[in-house]
């Protein structure tokens, strides 16, 4: 079953684990333009694991969740940054979000894998982006 596929019951999250490669740099190793696939640019271990989508992103202060890229028309991939402040220096610092956040991630990260209904589920749900 391909790991970057989203759970098939609503709500799920699907636990994966950074891989192995990744390339932190801003130049391709494999072949491929730009906007290519996320797994272009690294692997991932299906945790064999899923989980509900809520439980990920329940508290609003300290998530370390972040939307790192859609993978098709209805999965979304979502990374964990387990230092707050290293989160931060992404959206503070670097000029690609996609860039540095290969380049910052921590070895063996958690990643989640949703659809699209899922979140868009969730997001429905928050009053404080709707007020």
């Amino acid at each position: 079953m391909n790991p970057w596929s989203p759970p098939k019951q609503d709500g799920k999250a699907k636990m994966l684990k950074l891989g192995n490669y990744i390339n932190r740099s801003d130049v391709m190793q494999k072949s491929g333009p730009p906007g290519s696939p996320a797994s272009n640019y690294f692997s991932c271990i299906d945790q064999g694991k899923e989980i509900d989508f809520v439980s990920l992103v329940a508290d609003e202060t300290t998530n370390p969740w972040l939307l790192f890229a859609i993978l098709s028309e209805n999965a979304l991939l979502l990374m964990e940054f387990a230092d707050l402040d290293v989160k931060r220096k992404c959206y503070k610092e670097e000029a690609f979000l996609d860039r540095g956040v290969r380049r910052l991630i921590a070895d063996g990260a958690r990643l989640a894998v949703v659809s699209l209904n899922t979140a868009e589920n969730w997001l429905k749900k928050q009053t404080t982006i709707y007020e």
